[in-house]
């Protein structure tokens, strides 16, 4: 269900009321949500400080986001939340997921095999294999090389 117009009719004209930023069309998230991301969604945007959900305000039941603001700068999460907040209807619903940062950083510590190996086998063979990102998207989240936020 790929093409403008059958997204249009899955999405009710793109009004369904349930909105999903960070999801594309093709990673099998339910139809009838209205997608945001960088690229190949309902609605294609770079998300940063000054950004404008291309929505009415008022217009959104439900606002889902996962594993996407641990990516953002503290203004643009900022710019995100508020912009999200003037969509959303009285009443509506946001549900963020982020990483359990203490849960890896836990794991790493203890070396802990089980769960590490996990999360590689996962980016294998969704974020590398299927989704088709590069193979930098295989190093560890808790790599010691990774440049560190700079609240740290």
């Amino acid at each position: 269900m790929g093409t403008p117009v059958a997204r249009r009719v899955a999405t009710r004209g793109y009004t369904s009321g349930l909105v999903a930023i960070g999801e594309r069309n093709h990673y099998s998230f339910p139809r009838r949500w209205i997608t945001l991301d960088h690229r190949d969604a309902d609605f294609t945007m770079r998300l940063g400080p000054t950004s404008e959900l291309p929505l009415p305000d008022d217009s959104v039941h439900i606002v889902y986001s996962a594993h996407i603001l641990e990516h953002l700068d503290d203004a643009t999460i900022s710019g995100v939340l508020s912009d999200v907040y003037r969509i959303l209807r009285p009443g509506g619903a946001v549900r963020v997921e982020v990483p359990d940062a203490d849960f890896l950083v836990d794991a790493w510590r203890r070396s802990d095999q089980r769960t590490l190996r996990h999360f590689r086998t996962y980016r294998q063979k969704i974020v590398v294999d299927q989704l088709g990102f590069g193979p930098e998207y295989l190093e560890d989240h808790l790599t010691p090389s990774v440049r560190l936020p700079t609240i740290w």
